[in-house]
């Protein structure tokens, strides 16, 4: 059986994510591990709640870099796919600030869920 979110999902959406700075055109789709994704991948799967797989996504690309870069750009990315119709109506600095604390393991799973039903419309 197939998996919803495969290996190659992320990594496209990674390519369009460091597509924004032709300066790392070369890095645009290179994965550092791809054993993070794959797990990423299974714990998506099995989450029903939209906030939830997207807080998952955001925590799982930035915090454990399974790229070479751009991982925040591909977590945030990943993150806004995930919830749909909704979008993220917060200031792009605090947004930004939001995606580095995740990034830099201060925020949990649990917490970026709640922010993310805050900020989503």
């Amino acid at each position: 059986m197939r998996s919803e979110y495969p290996v190659e999902f992320f990594v496209n959406i990674h390519r369009i994510a460091i597509s924004i700075n032709p300066s790392e055109a070369d890095l645009a789709g290179r994965v550092r591990s791809e054993s993070d994704l794959y797990f990423l991948g299974q714990r998506l799967e099995s989450c029903t709640d939209k906030y939830e797989k997207a807080a998952i996504a955001l925590y799982g690309i930035a915090y454990h870099h399974p790229f070479y870069e751009g991982n925040k750009r591909t977590a945030l990315l990943t993150c806004e796919l995930l919830l749909d119709d909704l979008v993220i109506c917060a200031e792009e600095e605090d947004i930004y600030r939001f995606v580095l604390d995740v990034a830099c393991g201060r925020v949990d799973v649990e917490s970026i869920a709640e922010w993310l039903r805050e900020n989503t419309h």
